[in-house]
C-alpha cells in the first residue's frame, strides 16, 4: 500500500494560492515601479521647466507667457499630487501583497509540515507492519524446524 496524503487535494489548492498570491505581488510591485517612475520623470520635467522659467524671467517675458507659465506648473502640481496619492495607494497594495503572501506560505507550510507527520507516521505503522509479518515467519519457521517438516 502506498502512501497518499490525507488532505492532497487541500495541499495543491494551497500552492496554487500560493502562487496567485506571488502574481498579485509582482502585479503590484511592478505598477507601483511603473507610478513611481512616472512621478519621477514629472517631477523632473518640472524642475527643468522651473530652470526654464527663471531664465526666460531673467531674460524678460511677456505677461501672457507668464501666466501661461504659471498656469502649467499649477496644473504640474495637481498632477504630482495625484501621482504621489496614487503611489500611495500602490504602496498600500504592495504591502498587503505582501501580507497575504506571507499568510499563503504560513498555510502552505502548515499542510507540508501535516503532510510530512503523516509520511512519518505511515512509515512507522508500515515498519510495524512489515516487523509483525517477519516475526510470524520466523515464529512458523522456528515451529516447522520443531515439528519436523
Amino acid at each position: 500500500m502506498a502512501y497518499k496524503f490525507r488532505f492532497y487535494a487541500l495541499l495543491k489548492y494551497r500552492q496554487y494560492l500560493l502562487t496567485q498570491a506571488q502574481t498579485n505581488l509582482a502585479t503590484a510591485m511592478s505598477d507601483y515601479e511603473a507610478a513611481r517612475t512616472v512621478l519621477e520623470n514629472t517631477t523632473a520635467e518640472r524642475d527643468q521647466n522651473i530652470l526654464v522659467f527663471q531664465e526666460k524671467q531673467r531674460s524678460g517675458m511677456k505677461a501672457s507667457e507668464y501666466h501661461l507659465f504659471k498656469d502649467y506648473f499649477v496644473s504640474l502640481e495637481r498632477q504630482l499630487l495625484e501621482l504621489e496619492r496614487g503611489l500611495q495607494e500602490l504602496a498600500k497594495e504592495v504591502e498587503d501583497a505582501k501580507g497575504l503572501l506571507l499568510k499563503r506560505e504560513r498555510e502552505l507550510k502548515m499542510m507540508e509540515i501535516l503532510d510530512a507527520k503523516d509520511q512519518s507516521v505511515f512509515r512507522k505503522e508500515q515498519s510495524k507492519r512489515e516487523q509483525v509479518l517477519l516475526d510470524e515467519r520466523a515464529i512458523i519457521g522456528d515451529f516447522r524446524k520443531k515439528v519436523g517438516l
